[in-house]
Protein backbone atom coordinates (compact mmCIF):
# COMPACT_ATOMS: atom_id res chain seq x y z
CA UNK A 1 0.00 0.00 0.00
CA UNK A 2 2.77 2.45 0.94
CA UNK A 3 4.93 1.60 -2.10
CA UNK A 4 2.36 2.99 -4.55
CA UNK A 5 1.81 6.15 -2.50
CA UNK A 6 5.52 6.71 -1.87
CA UNK A 7 6.34 6.31 -5.57
CA UNK A 8 3.44 8.57 -6.56
CA UNK A 9 4.35 11.31 -4.09
CA UNK A 10 8.16 11.22 -4.32
CA UNK A 11 8.89 9.69 -7.72
CA UNK A 12 11.18 7.23 -5.94
CA UNK A 13 10.99 3.46 -5.73
CA UNK A 14 12.63 2.87 -2.37
CA UNK A 15 14.06 -0.36 -1.05
CA UNK A 16 12.79 -1.16 2.40
CA UNK A 17 14.76 -3.43 4.71
CA UNK A 18 13.63 -4.97 7.98
CA UNK A 19 15.60 -6.13 11.02
CA UNK A 20 16.05 -9.86 11.42
CA UNK A 21 14.71 -9.77 14.98
CA UNK A 22 11.32 -8.15 15.49
CA UNK A 23 10.76 -5.95 18.51
CA UNK A 24 8.19 -6.88 21.14
CA UNK A 25 4.50 -6.14 21.06
CA UNK A 26 2.87 -4.13 23.83
CA UNK A 27 1.86 -5.75 27.10
CA UNK A 28 -0.79 -8.42 27.24
CA UNK A 29 -1.79 -9.46 30.73
CA UNK A 30 -4.03 -12.52 30.27
CA UNK A 31 -5.33 -12.21 33.81
CA UNK A 32 -2.01 -12.08 35.65
CA UNK A 33 0.76 -9.62 36.43
CA UNK A 34 2.15 -7.48 33.62
CA UNK A 35 5.73 -8.43 34.38
CA UNK A 36 5.03 -12.06 33.47
CA UNK A 37 3.39 -11.35 30.13
CA UNK A 38 4.93 -8.08 28.96
CA UNK A 39 7.35 -8.90 26.13
CA UNK A 40 8.72 -5.38 26.34
CA UNK A 41 9.41 -5.36 30.08
CA UNK A 42 13.20 -5.71 29.75
CA UNK A 43 13.27 -3.15 26.94
CA UNK A 44 11.46 -0.64 29.16
CA UNK A 45 14.17 -0.99 31.79
CA UNK A 46 16.86 -0.48 29.15
CA UNK A 47 15.05 2.67 28.03
CA UNK A 48 15.02 3.89 31.65
CA UNK A 49 18.76 3.22 31.88
CA UNK A 50 19.45 5.04 28.61
CA UNK A 51 17.36 8.07 29.61
CA UNK A 52 19.20 8.25 32.94
CA UNK A 53 22.57 7.96 31.19
CA UNK A 54 21.57 10.77 28.80
CA UNK A 55 20.57 12.82 31.86
CA UNK A 56 17.09 13.27 30.43
CA UNK A 57 15.69 12.37 33.85
CA UNK A 58 17.04 11.83 37.31
CA UNK A 59 17.14 8.30 38.71
CA UNK A 60 14.90 9.40 41.60
CA UNK A 61 12.15 10.33 39.11
CA UNK A 62 12.16 6.92 37.44
CA UNK A 63 8.85 5.81 38.98
CA UNK A 64 7.11 8.82 37.37
CA UNK A 65 8.18 7.94 33.82
CA UNK A 66 5.83 6.38 31.33
CA UNK A 67 7.71 4.24 28.83
CA UNK A 68 5.96 2.10 26.26
CA UNK A 69 7.42 -0.16 23.64
CA UNK A 70 6.08 -1.56 20.43
CA UNK A 71 7.41 -3.27 17.35
CA UNK A 72 9.99 -1.35 15.37
CA UNK A 73 8.68 1.67 13.50
CA UNK A 74 5.16 1.29 14.86
CA UNK A 75 5.92 3.58 17.79
CA UNK A 76 7.13 6.21 15.33
CA UNK A 77 3.82 6.00 13.46
CA UNK A 78 1.90 6.28 16.75
CA UNK A 79 3.76 9.50 17.53
CA UNK A 80 3.34 10.77 13.95
CA UNK A 81 -0.40 10.22 14.29
CA UNK A 82 -0.31 11.98 17.68
CA UNK A 83 1.59 14.90 16.15
CA UNK A 84 -0.92 15.33 13.33
CA UNK A 85 -3.87 14.95 15.71
CA UNK A 86 -2.36 17.58 18.01
CA UNK A 87 -1.94 19.94 15.06
CA UNK A 88 -5.59 19.39 14.13
CA UNK A 89 -6.75 20.00 17.73
CA UNK A 90 -4.63 23.16 17.97
CA UNK A 91 -5.86 24.66 14.70
CA UNK A 92 -9.46 23.44 14.33
CA UNK A 93 -12.58 22.72 16.39
CA UNK A 94 -12.10 18.98 15.92
CA UNK A 95 -11.83 16.73 18.96
CA UNK A 96 -13.17 13.60 17.21
CA UNK A 97 -10.45 13.00 14.65
CA UNK A 98 -10.84 10.32 12.01
CA UNK A 99 -8.02 8.37 10.39
CA UNK A 100 -8.88 7.37 6.83
CA UNK A 101 -7.56 3.91 5.97
CA UNK A 102 -7.96 2.09 2.72
CA UNK A 103 -8.51 -1.57 3.61
CA UNK A 104 -6.81 -3.90 4.11
CA UNK A 105 -4.78 -1.90 6.57
CA UNK A 106 -2.68 -2.28 9.67
CA UNK A 107 -3.69 -0.48 12.84
CA UNK A 108 -1.60 1.24 15.47
CA UNK A 109 -2.26 2.19 19.09
CA UNK A 110 -4.37 5.26 18.49
CA UNK A 111 -5.57 5.21 22.09
CA UNK A 112 -1.95 5.83 23.13
CA UNK A 113 -1.67 8.58 20.52
CA UNK A 114 -4.77 10.22 22.02
CA UNK A 115 -3.19 10.11 25.49
CA UNK A 116 -0.19 12.06 24.17
CA UNK A 117 -2.41 14.59 22.37
CA UNK A 118 -4.62 15.16 25.38
CA UNK A 119 -1.58 16.08 27.50
CA UNK A 120 -1.50 19.35 25.53
CA UNK A 121 -5.19 20.20 25.91
CA UNK A 122 -4.42 23.72 27.16
CA UNK A 123 -3.18 24.52 23.63
CA UNK A 124 -6.34 23.29 21.85
CA UNK A 125 -8.17 25.74 19.59
CA UNK A 126 -11.46 27.10 20.94
CA UNK A 127 -13.01 29.42 18.36
CA UNK A 128 -16.59 30.64 18.68
CA UNK A 129 -17.64 28.36 15.81
CA UNK A 130 -16.69 25.24 17.77
CA UNK A 131 -19.47 23.00 19.06
CA UNK A 132 -17.32 22.22 22.12
CA UNK A 133 -17.87 25.82 23.25
CA UNK A 134 -21.49 24.92 24.08
CA UNK A 135 -20.30 23.15 27.23
CA UNK A 136 -16.92 24.94 27.60
CA UNK A 137 -15.00 21.72 26.90
CA UNK A 138 -12.75 22.89 24.03
CA UNK A 139 -9.68 22.97 26.30
CA UNK A 140 -10.50 19.65 27.99
CA UNK A 141 -8.53 16.45 27.20
CA UNK A 142 -11.30 15.08 24.99
CA UNK A 143 -9.55 14.18 21.72
CA UNK A 144 -10.68 10.79 20.43
CA UNK A 145 -9.02 9.14 17.43
CA UNK A 146 -10.94 6.64 15.31
CA UNK A 147 -10.01 4.55 12.30
CA UNK A 148 -12.46 4.60 9.41
CA UNK A 149 -11.87 1.88 6.85
CA UNK A 150 -12.71 2.30 3.19
CA UNK A 151 -12.80 -0.26 0.41
CA UNK A 152 -12.27 0.94 -3.16
CA UNK A 153 -15.55 1.25 -5.04
CA UNK A 154 -17.53 2.29 -1.96
CA UNK A 155 -18.58 5.87 -1.25
CA UNK A 156 -15.97 8.04 0.45
CA UNK A 157 -16.87 8.22 4.18
CA UNK A 158 -18.33 11.38 5.70
CA UNK A 159 -17.99 12.55 9.32
CA UNK A 160 -19.07 15.66 11.19
CA UNK A 161 -16.36 18.10 12.20
CA UNK A 162 -16.13 20.03 15.44
CA UNK A 163 -17.77 22.99 13.74
CA UNK A 164 -20.96 21.02 13.05
CA UNK A 165 -20.27 20.66 9.29
CA UNK A 166 -19.91 17.34 7.45
CA UNK A 167 -16.63 16.54 5.69
CA UNK A 168 -15.74 13.77 3.29
CA UNK A 169 -12.45 11.96 3.86
CA UNK A 170 -11.08 13.57 0.69
CA UNK A 171 -12.06 17.11 1.73
CA UNK A 172 -9.57 19.91 0.98
CA UNK A 173 -10.74 21.97 3.95
CA UNK A 174 -8.23 22.66 6.70
CA UNK A 175 -11.21 22.42 9.12
CA UNK A 176 -11.64 18.75 8.18
CA UNK A 177 -11.61 16.20 11.03
CA UNK A 178 -9.78 13.70 8.79
CA UNK A 179 -6.18 12.57 8.45
CA UNK A 180 -4.65 9.77 6.42
CA UNK A 181 -1.63 7.63 7.17
CA UNK A 182 -0.50 6.29 3.82
CA UNK A 183 2.96 7.86 3.95
CA UNK A 184 2.87 10.75 6.40
CA UNK A 185 -0.11 11.72 8.57
CA UNK A 186 -1.67 14.72 6.94
CA UNK A 187 -4.81 16.83 7.04
CA UNK A 188 -6.71 16.63 4.81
Amino acid sequence: MDKYELAKRTGLNPTVTFPLIAGPYPAYTVGTSESQYDDSNSAKHKAYDLLTYMEAFKEADRSKWYVTWTEGAEQGIVFSIAGMALSIAQTTCNRNIFIFNEVPSYGHSISEAAVWVNRYNSSFYNGTECTCNVNNSCKQPIVILSYVGWFRGNPIPVRMGGDGLNYTADSNSTASPWMETLVYPENP
